[in-house]
C-alpha cells in the first residue's frame, strides 16, 4: 500500500509470493499423483476382472466417449468463433474528401531535345541500366586456356590461349539487348545522361551540360 516501499518490504512480499506459489504447486502435484495412483488401481482391477475381449469393448467405449466430448467442444469453439466474427464491425473505408489523392510520377521524364522511339521509351521505363555489356565468352575461354599446363614451354601456352580466344563464338544478342546497346551509343553521341529522380522511380534524361550546371 506504500507508494515508495523499502527494499525489506519488497523482499518480504516476494518471499510470501514464492511460498504461496510453492504451496499451490505442492498441492496440485499431490492431487495429480493421487489421481494417477487411483487410475492405475482402477486399470489393474478392470484388467483383472474382465478378459481381453471385454476390456477391448470398454476401451473402445472410452475412446468413443472421449471423441464425442472432443467433437462437442470443437463445435462449441467454432460457434463462438463464428459469433465473434459476426460481432466484428467492418472498418468503414475513409471518405474520399479526407483521403489525399495519390501523386503519380512518370516513369521516364525527357528533359533533353533528343527524341526516342516508343520501343526505346518502353525499354527505359523498365529501369534498365544504359551500359549493357554483351558477353562474348572470352573470360571462360581464357580461364580454360590458363588452366593448360605449360609443359612444352610458355610460347606453346601463349599460342593455345590465342587460339582459344579466337575460336570464341559471339553470343547473338536479343532484340531488347540490341536496343539497349543502341541506346548506349545514342546517349554517348547525343551527350545525354539518364539519372534517377529524387522522388519516385522516374528516370530523368537530360543533357550533360544541364546536369553539370544543375
Amino acid at each position: 500500500q506504500c507508494k515508495h516501499p523499502s527494499g525489506a518490504a519488497i523482499r518480504i512480499v516476494k518471499e510470501a509470493q514464492f511460498k504461496l506459489v510453492k504451496s499451490e504447486l505442492h498441492r496440485w502435484y499431490s492431487v495429480r499423483d493421487t489421481a494417477r495412483e487411483k487410475l492405475y488401481y482402477i486399470f489393474q482391477e478392470l484388467t483383472t476382472l474382465y478378459d481381453s475381449c471385454e476390456w477391448d469393448i470398454i476401451e473402445q467405449h472410452a475412446i468413443d466417449v472421449a471423441w464425442q466430448k472432443g467433437s462437442k467442444k470443437k463445435t462449441s469453439l467454432l460457434r463462438k468463433i463464428d459469433q465473434l466474427r459476426r460481432a466484428q464491425k467492418p472498418n468503414s473505408p475513409p471518405s474520399s474528401s479526407s483521403t489525399p489523392s495519390p501523386t503519380f510520377f512518370k516513369k521516364v521524364e525527357n528533359l533533353s531535345d533528343v527524341t526516342f522511339s516508343p520501343a526505346e521509351v518502353s525499354l527505359l521505363e523498365k529501369g534498365l541500366k544504359h551500359n549493357p555489356v554483351a558477353s562474348l565468352g572470352i573470360p571462360a575461354s581464357r580461364d580454360l586456356a590458363f588452366s593448360i599446363e605449360a609443359s612444352d614451354g610458355p610460347y606453346v601456352t601463349k599460342a593455345l590461349c590465342a587460339e582459344e580466344i579466337k575460336r570464341t563464338s559471339r553470343i547473338p544478342l536479343g532484340q531488347e539487348e540490341r536496343l539497349a546497346a543502341d541506346l548506349k551509343k545514342k546517349f554517348i553521341e547525343k551527350k545525354i545522361v539518364a539519372l534517377k529522380a529524387d522522388k519516385g522511380n522516374t528516370t530523368v534524361i537530360l543533357t550533360k551540360q544541364n546536369y553539370i550546371e544543375k
